[in-house]
């Protein structure tokens, strides 16, 4: 019976062991080798006597970090993946939430000036560690699969994080209904550019160990030159890339694919945020034997819980479908008053089903405030996630994501969301990135954007919006910036520009 990821390990690594499962630019292990290291891990973990704590994995994207997270699972405890460029305030406010029993490192020193109680783990001394298979069968057999996997920290309002915690049971769901809707292999090889604080990361490495996929880390200094990315997936025969919308932007604008066909690639893969037509039609047209995705989700429940095959062209001011649920989960659309939306009415995408995660780690209030009791139940205990995004369905029952309802904002007597604004503003010729923010106390929309300014300078952008939407739509101020702010799952960081010295 499969129950977690390391028993979808055991079965694939027996059958495809001498397979290339993960690599970096000067590392690869066979999945023999990952079983291997992953359980020598989890011995060291197991002999400590850890069981059912949290484990923090602070790490670079490297093949022993993801052996890290399987060995921490194969030990029965549940893992935090934190990258290498985590400030030392989020470091600490994350440990204060978790209160890590152990921490797996490459160098004991990035701790200083860091309150904790764990017990270091440095990783060279964990790739020879003799492994101990009572220890982990035992693990094992007391493990059930609604223990947690993983804490996945997100930003939280407060400036405190928020630790989303997920069981076996919901991650195992996730990746079959992921497989089951999009189909996925052996002879897949994954191009990962994502941080492994986002869930992305972790949907690759859960494929990987039920298809027998690859991954193929994609170097930090290769993401720098768009064209050595394009080189760098040829060479790795890439087949699957699955990315933020920022991400393919930054080769659209760049017009990398102008010259260079990605040889072996046939799905590109995109959620997180607002998929901007402009840069989904110049892929589409450089790749047309590409199936594009485009995908929604947030990480409370465990990834992504819509997709959508892009099969049509969309002109620049049309929003994209985020589409149909996967595979046993169910999504409700409720109003204002808690009932289902009828026709084209909106309200906020509410989910319910295995994929939802188990709450907030110590967090029980915040856990209570979005993991809600179905309104639409009386009868019986059932959970649904209040996602806090406002959609609507189309004519044909696909769902079109409208906006955050924290997005949805006031202006000029009228109730607008700012991804519209957004929307307009991208179809302009020479814009580029954009983010468009409320200014609560002047009642100001502000727009910023990225993008050739001697194309489209701020008066000519203000001009269109004049010319071609309502006044209550039309940014109060308009800047032209150099680079847009992002965090590190490459979402735009709109707290940065709210709090810029442009305003």
């Amino acid at each position: 019976m499969i129950n977690c990821i390391t028993d979808m390990l055991d079965i694939i690594g027996r059958k495809f062991y001498d397979r290339k499962s993960v690599s970096d630019k000067s590392t690869s292990l066979n999945f023999l080798r990952l079983r291997e290291l992953s359980k020598r891990i989890g011995a060291a973990l197991c002999d400590s006597g850890f069981y059912k704590q949290p484990v923090l994995v602070i790490a670079d994207k490297t093949p022993f970090s993801v052996a890290a997270f399987l060995g921490t699972v194969y030990s029965g405890n549940f893992f935090t993946p934190i990258n290498l460029d985590i400030s030392k305030i989020r470091l600490q406010k994350t440990i204060d939430v978790l209160n890590p029993k152990a921490i797996i490192l490459t160098d004991k020193t990035f701790m200083d000036g860091i309150s904790f109680s764990a017990k270091l783990f440095i990783s060279s001394e964990l790739t020879n560690y003799v492994i101990n298979e009572s220890a982990l069968k035992k693990a094992a057999n007391k493990r059930v699969d609604t223990d947690l996997m993983y804490v996945m920290f997100t930003s939280g309002s407060t400036g405190v994080p928020k630790g989303v915690c997920v069981n076996h049971r919901s991650f195992v769901n996730y990746i079959t209904a992921i497989d089951d809707a999009l189909g996925f292999s052996e002879t897949d090889i994954f191009g990962n550019i994502t941080p492994f604080s986002s869930d992305k990361s972790l949907k690759e490495i859960g494929l990987m160990c039920l298809r027998g996929c690859s991954i193929e880390f994609i170097p930090k200094d290769i993401i720098k030159s768009p064209g050595d990315i394009v080189s760098y997936i040829n060479e790795k025969r890439i087949t699957i890339i699955d990315w933020v919308p920022t991400m393919f932007n930054y080769l659209a604008k760049s017009k990398a694919l102008d010259n260079f066909k990605l040889e072996f690639l046939r799905m590109a893969i995109t959620g997180g945020e607002v998929m901007y037509n402009t840069t989904l039609n110049y892929w589409r047209n450089a790749l047309p034997d590409v199936t594009f995705i485009n995908t929604y989700g947030p990480t409370e429940i465990t990834g992504t819980c819509l997709y959508y095959k892009i099969s049509k062209t969309f002109d620049a001011h049309a929003p994209l479908p985020i589409g149909i649920p996967y595979s046993n989960t169910d999504v409700l659309v409720l109003n204002e008053n808690d009932q289902i939306v009828m026709g084209n009415e909106g309200g906020e995408l509410c989910v319910r089903g295995t994929s939802l995660a188990m709450g907030y780690y110590n967090d029980i209030d915040k856990t209570n405030e979005l993991f809600t009791q179905n309104p639409l139940n009386n009868n019986y205990p059932e959970l649904i996630y209040r996602t806090g995004d406002l959609v609507k369905y189309n004519e044909v029952g696909e769902i079109m994501f409208v906006g955050r309802k924290d997005f949805q904002v006031k202006h000029a007597g009228h109730r607008i969301e700012l991804q519209e604004v957004e929307l307009l503003a991208t179809a302009i010729e020479g814009v580029e990135e954009v983010c468009c923010i409320f200014d609560y106390k002047r009642n100001f929309l502000i727009l910023y954007y990225t993008g050739n300014y001697d194309v489209t300078d701020e008066r000519k952008i203000s001009a269109k919006f004049r010319a071609e939407t309502e006044s209550y739509l039309r940014p109060n101020k308009i800047f032209h910036i150099e680079k847009m702010p992002f965090l590190a799952n490459g979402k735009i960081d709109r707290n940065a520009l709210a709090n810029s010295h442009y305003q």
